[in-house]
């Protein structure tokens, strides 16, 4: 709706920056491409084939010069000193800063910067000829070697100029998990490094180390009144970001507690009015960021917390991202684990729930039935998830008419909630709601009533008259 509001304003520049993924290349494309009013700009440091692109130049010279005394202000050498040392960096902005900051703090002579820039690393013809793209996908061909020829820059630049000590470097290490060029404040920054260990009294003297040196970016926001933001803030340049995952061995192992907090952080029950969906939603950046760095990688700690990603996405009614998600912590737990294990059940409902709402109803149904059977063995009928598997399963055949499955499935189910919480629990009443649908498409119209009403009352006594789940009973009833 946000979009086509903003494509209907005339004579109107929107720009959408730091779009640095190719889905979202091709979503914000597809969002504008009909627009006749509204004229789009997007930056990004990927760049597509077959776009219509502006390249952002490399800073003059003079403009080179300024920037780098501005950061090694005490610097003796001359102009022509100084062009020559940054022509082969090709006056890029971001390692020019680099060399200046680390230059500086680590009290190099320019000579001796000057001799490791062009004698002992720019003219090795292997680094040089190299065409590893390390940004994200979608590079044109001809953009990859540039980018990194830049990334082996900074890397260049952090083991032969930058001086760190270890629980520095370990921080900087830390940093990279977060979303880049986005400013963390001192209350969350505390936090996170207390779940990566991290902490100590020098914490803020080790940032402010970074910050000298050129790897993160400080601000303070307390004199910028307009903006939202408050304190002293921290953020970390995407480019660094991407050497520092690769060269600093940035693995899930490292990252397990962190990815465990976020994933608690985004855990959503729909179930259960104390969790707002709204308020989870706020969290998501920082799982797709770990998202991004460890999506491939099969490691027990990103099954709950790929899935709890695909759950957020499925309230908002991202079936399709929710699916790529929930599919992805499957098969991670079919690597680790045997195909029988329950943890494997629970994956396989929780994305055939997905696939029913995308409408494929065979592949749902499959991965349901699988996955009862193997609840059944391992749990005995009884259990709390067997109910929920045959519910799913019920809801499932209704999807395909199978009307009468679907009842005995469901009567099974109700009984054994019964049993396991209570009559006055919201999984019952959904179990009864549940039945209830399927009565009416039996035209048992009667016991459907009855079913809606014992459901109804439950949802006012568990969540209050003014709860969606309520106004849904409700709508059911009607």
């Amino acid at each position: 709706m946000v979009f086509k509001r903003l494509n209907d304003l005339d004579k109107t520049l929107l720009v959408i920056d730091n779009a640095n993924q190719v889905q979202d290349l091709l979503q914000h494309r597809q969002l504008f491409e009909r627009s006749h009013n509204c004229h789009i700009l997007i930056t990004s440091r990927t760049q597509p084939d077959n776009w219509q692109t502006v390249r952002i130049e490399t800073l003059a010279p003079k403009q080179a010069i300024a920037l780098f005394r501005q950061h090694h202000p005490s610097t003796t050498a001359s102009d022509v000193q100084i062009k020559s040392l940054l022509s082969h960096l090709d006056f890029h902005t971001l390692l020019i800063e680099l060399v200046a900051k680390s230059a500086r703090k680590s009290a190099i002579p320019f000579e001796k910067l000057a001799d490791l820039i062009e004698t002992e690393y720019i003219r090795s013809k292997p680094l040089n000829k190299r065409g590893i793209d390390t940004g994200a996908g979608g590079d044109s061909i001809k953009n990859r070697p540039k980018k990194s020829k830049v990334a082996d820059y900074i890397w260049f630049i952090f083991q032969n100029i930058t001086r760190l000590q270890d629980r520095t470097q370990e921080l900087l290490r830390a940093f990279v998990l977060l979303p880049t060029a986005t400013f963390f404040g001192e209350e969350f920054l505390d936090s996170f490094f207390e779940v990566m260990e991290l902490q100590s009294e020098d914490l803020y003297d080790d940032l402010e180390e970074l910050v000298e040196r050129g790897w993160l970016e400080k601000k303070d926001f307390s004199v910028a009144t307009e903006s939202e933001k408050e304190g002293i803030q921290y953020k970390i340049h995407p480019l660094i970001a991407e050497v520092g995952v690769e060269k600093l061995e940035v693995e899930v192992a490292f990252a397990a507690k962190y990815i465990q907090s976020v994933g608690n952080l985004i855990h959503y029950n729909n179930l259960n009015p104390e969790y707002q969906l709204i308020e989870k939603n706020k969290y998501k950046y920082l799982a797709e960021r770990l998202s991004d760095l460890f999506f491939h990688e099969n490691h027990e700690t990103l099954i709950r917390f790929l899935g709890n990603i695909g759950y957020l996405e499925e309230n908002y009614g991202q079936y399709q991202i929710a699916a790529t998600f929930k599919e992805r912590a499957m098969e991670i737990a079919i690597f680790l684990y045997d195909k029988e294990h329950p943890e494997v059940a629970r994956l396989q409902v929780n994305l055939a729930n997905t696939l029913q709402y995308l409408g494929k109803y065979n592949e749902t149904t499959e991965l349901m039935e699988i996955a009862l059977v193997s609840y059944i063995n391992h749990f005995g009928n009884d259990h709390s998830a067997v109910a929920i598997t045959q519910s799913n399963l019920a809801n499932v055949y209704g999807d395909l008419g199978r009307y009468g499955e679907a009842a005995s499935l469901l009567e099974i189910a109700l009984a054994s909630d019964l049993k396991n919480f209570g009559k006055d629990h919201p999984t019952v009443a959904v179990s009864q709601s549940n039945l209830a649908t399927v009565y009416r498409n039996l035209g048992r119209y009667g016991e459907a009533a009855s079913l809606l009403e014992i459901a109804l009352a439950s949802a006012i006594k568990n969540f209050g008259k003014d709860h969606p789940t309520v106004a849904v009973s409700q709508s059911n009833l009607a």
